[in-house]
């Protein structure tokens, strides 16, 4: 695995300047009860919404992280930062700062944080047009927010 120094990026520009090329960026939506995953291509053109973990205490959820990030050699990190609709910070905004800290804890790996206003509401109506019972988008909604959101950057020249 490629490692870069432990840094967090709110620049698409600053953060591709410390990722080698090719290689695959994991997209994270993390949630309240869930925690959606993303993948990139190799090159970075395509994102595919890839699994779901359910969200437990930290250490569990770290080692099922670390196994992800291992098992697809990622290279970086996109972390859904998600801003009220007026650009202020919410609870979960800083939920999510504490799981970007969290992470640089167990990873070297640099993190992106990236604006995701509406990806979940993107998800949905995707799923929804794809004819999915409530059940079913219920289980994939946080995955595909990942992919929704990981594209936005990856089509911002990431």
């Amino acid at each position: 695995m490629w490692f870069a120094r432990k840094m967090l990026y709110r620049s698409i520009p600053d953060f591709r300047a410390v990722l080698p090329m090719p290689g695959r960026v994991l997209g994270i939506d993390y949630g309240s009860k869930q925690i959606g995953l993303a993948l990139s291509d190799l090159g970075r053109t395509v994102a595919t919404p890839w699994t779901m973990l359910h969200r437990g205490r930290w250490q569990e959820t770290a080692a099922l992280l670390l196994q992800c990030l291992n098992s697809e050699n990622i290279v970086g990190i996109v972390l859904g930062y998600p801003l009220s609709l007026d650009g202020t910070k919410s609870a979960m905004t800083q939920a999510t700062e504490q799981f970007a800290r969290n992470m640089q804890k167990i990873s070297t790996l640099p993190i992106l944080l990236a604006e995701e206003r509406f990806s979940s509401v993107t998800a949905e109506n995707a799923l929804l047009e794809a004819n999915m019972r409530r059940a079913e988008r219920a289980e994939k909604r946080d995955m595909v927010a990942a992919a929704v959101m990981l594209q936005q950057v990856l089509d911002r020249g990431l």
